[in-house]
């Protein structure tokens, strides 16, 4: 607790974090303790697939648009 880039916040906020460090003690929450704890396991599989169907979407929205020109077509034509 007491480092000099603490002691360097002055006796009032190095007071004030002593007494938070002691009322909270060991039941402080750890975010970073919890996600190292949760990390899940991802392959580049997953991503290969993301990737196939994207792709697999972004073709059916090319003929989606050329069946809607066609139709233009002919209403306007």
């Amino acid at each position: 607790m007491a480092t000099d880039h603490r002691a360097s916040l002055g006796s009032k906020v190095f007071e004030e974090l002593t007494i938070m460090k002691h009322a909270w003690g060991p039941n402080i929450y750890d975010a970073a303790a919890q996600n190292a704890a949760q990390v899940d396991e991802i392959t580049l599989i997953d991503f290969e697939q993301m990737l196939i169907e994207e792709v697999n979407m972004t073709e059916w929205d090319k003929e989606d648009l050329d069946d809607w020109n066609n139709n233009f077509e002919l209403v306007v034509g």
